[in-house]
């Protein structure tokens, strides 16, 4: 459920840069709807800025139908719904930037959900960290604080290792190293390298990860 309202809150921020998924009468995602070039583009005339305004009331409404149909939905329907979702708004992106060949979006797609799960044992471990730094959580003296953050950031650096060998098999397969565009979608996106943490806001960015955290709250600890 935290998961959805940030999502929302993303496509909102994002705003009209994004392509939004169009709902489908069960909640879940089923389409993409193209961007409105003519919004945020330099100066506006009071047509293309009353335009674009209502592009952001827009994206607002269908930010909160989207995380108002998460909120019904079971956890697993939720997972779900979000793996459509990412999946349409990597491949209308990769699309939208002059990448339409639907091999290469399965490649890239591919990679991106092998790094999703490469990341739950990162995910698993800052959980413990974030729970023990709650009031109503686990509440843990320093010694067991550090013991926790060890354990995240010995994760972090497993994750790191696999992502680099995952991302040379990456580059073997599509050869996006000699496409200079290429490089520069999966880049700004996200996907390969770490470009896009620095390129965010700080704060939206750590609020984001721990929004995450929040999907498995209930996680056991995990024994010294």
């Amino acid at each position: 459920m935290i998961r959805a309202f940030l999502v929302g809150a993303t496509l909102l921020f994002a705003g009209t840069h994004l392509a939004l998924a169009q709902p489908a009468t069960d909640g879940v995602p089923i389409g993409i709807n193209p961007p409105n070039t003519n919004v945020a583009r330099g100066p506006q005339t009071p047509e293309q800025k009353a335009a674009a305004d209502k592009q952001v009331e827009d994206v607002m409404r269908k930010a909160q139908e989207q995380g108002a149909a998460m909120m019904k939905m079971t956890p697993q329907q939720r997972q779900e719904a979000m793996r459509q979702l990412e999946e349409q708004m990597l491949r209308g992106t990769l699309t939208r930037s002059g990448f339409p060949d639907v091999k290469l979006q399965d490649r890239i797609y591919a990679f991106v959900a092998q790094q999703e799960q490469a990341r739950q044992k990162v995910r698993m471990a800052a959980n413990q960290v974030y729970l023990a730094l709650q009031k109503r959580g686990m509440p843990a003296d320093d010694q067991s604080m550090n013991l926790l953050l060890n354990r995240y950031l010995d994760a972090v650096e497993d994750v790191k290792d696999q992502r680099e060998t995952a991302t040379k098999s990456l580059d073997e397969d599509i050869k996006f190293s000699a496409q200079p565009r290429l490089v520069a979608v999966l880049t700004l996106n996200g996907i390969i390298g770490d470009a896009s943490w620095l390129t965010g806001d700080v704060v939206l960015t750590g609020t984001m990860a721990i929004g995450s955290l929040a999907e498995i709250v209930n996680t056991p600890a995990v024994a010294p």
